[in-house]
């Protein structure tokens, strides 16, 4: 299963007379097979799960192989992040680390692709088997986003340190942006997901 607007079916390739978006969902399924093989798994709920990596890079490879095949330029750069940090998850789980792609052309045009994305199905219920689209995935709090990383307020995480106790004997130092995002933030979002959902607790 995947997901793109009808919209981008008008982008067509101008150097190309096959639809990108084939080309695309193409690969992603060779991508998913190579994966499947490599790694001999049986079909489960957490399918590719940890292989989001390496999908990226055979994902690059092949469209490398396509440009030069087809003589143009389209680009491939990963992404990386973690899961959102919504109420719609647990907070100790927007920790899970995650990389996607995303295809640019010459002219801007961008589609963002996640050959693993169903790895995350025990998290949130309509992801799909993998995700193309021009619109960035809505699960992920890619790390360009993340305060912790910016320059100046990772500068700051670096700097300002605060003492969170995990247990009796145990102190984390947490950089001041992390604990506002996981601790502050990360209790009152578990506050609002258990009065939103009660009935799943």
């Amino acid at each position: 299963m995947n997901i793109y607007p009808k919209k981008i079916k008008e982008y067509m390739m101008a150097y190309n007379p096959v639809n990108i978006l084939d080309v695309i969902d193409e690969m992603v399924l060779d991508v998913r097979e190579f994966l499947s093989k490599e790694e001999s798994f049986t079909h489960t709920m957490y399918q590719y799960s940890g292989m989001c990596g390496k999908a990226c890079v055979k994902f690059g490879e092949l469209m490398r192989d396509y440009n030069t095949q087809n003589n143009i330029n389209i680009s491939v750069k990963l992404l990386h992040g973690e899961q959102k940090h919504t109420p719609m998850i647990d907070k100790s789980k927007w920790s899970k680390e995650h990389s996607w792609a995303i295809v640019e052309d010459i002219d801007g045009n961008k589609i963002y692709v996640d050959p693993t994305s169903e790895q995350f199905k025990g998290l949130y219920r309509t992801i799909p088997n993998y995700y193309i689209s021009s619109k960035k995935p809505p699960w992920y709090y890619c790390d360009v986003n993340n305060p912790a990383r910016n320059w100046f307020t990772g500068w700051l995480d670096d700097r300002i340190k605060i003492p969170h106790r995990i247990c009796v004997n145990q102190v984390i130092m947490y950089g001041i942006v992390m604990y506002f995002q996981y601790i502050v933030w990360g209790s009152l979002s578990n506050l609002i997901r258990r009065l939103l959902f009660r009935h799943r607790f």
